[in-house]
């Protein structure tokens, strides 16, 4: 934990952001703390990337596990300190979106009928949607300038990862 939050604050610091008490307080919240607790027990492995650091936004991807690793994402807007879901980015409320994403998707163990998954993360220029599908996480990403009709906040995604 004091190295997670040694790297953490040292990410606040570089970014040199207004306010992150929200950031911090996710690290105490249920999935983390589900985390540390399976750490603790020595039943998984903890590890995190900052995956993206800009004026607009922060990410910060966890992984846990052993033998077979899950991926938890989370993605901080760096002006409120706010967490930004996927509904912010895109405009999930129509429903050619799903049908783009269908088309479009390369990964036929997914589906976008029902919707989007929770666990998403941007790199570069696309957009990469993860979900658990019968115990194997399944990843398929998407350019975002094929999506650009669906973008709602451009800031968020108009930046290049670290």
């Amino acid at each position: 934990i004091a190295g997670l939050n040694f790297a953490l604050d040292e990410q606040v610091q570089i970014c040199r952001r207004k306010s992150f008490r929200h950031t911090r307080s996710l690290f105490h919240g249920a999935v983390f703390r589900n985390l540390l607790e399976k750490f603790y027990r020595g039943e998984a492995d903890v590890a995190f990337n900052v995956a993206v650091t800009s004026p607009y936004l922060l990410s910060l991807q966890l992984i846990s596990g052993k033998s077979s690793f899950v991926h938890h994402n989370v993605h901080i807007d760096v002006e409120t300190g706010e967490l930004i879901k996927i509904e912010d980015i895109l405009d999930t409320k129509q429903k050619d979106l799903f049908k783009l994403l269908n088309l479009l998707n390369n990964n036929k163990n997914l589906d976008f009928s029902e919707g989007l998954p929770k666990e998403w993360y941007i790199k570069e220029d696309k957009i990469f949607f993860l979900e658990n599908v019968c115990g194997k996480e399944e990843v398929s990403g998407f350019a975002l300038g094929n999506l650009h009709k669906f973008i709602k906040v451009q800031k968020w995604i108009s930046h290049k990862s670290d």
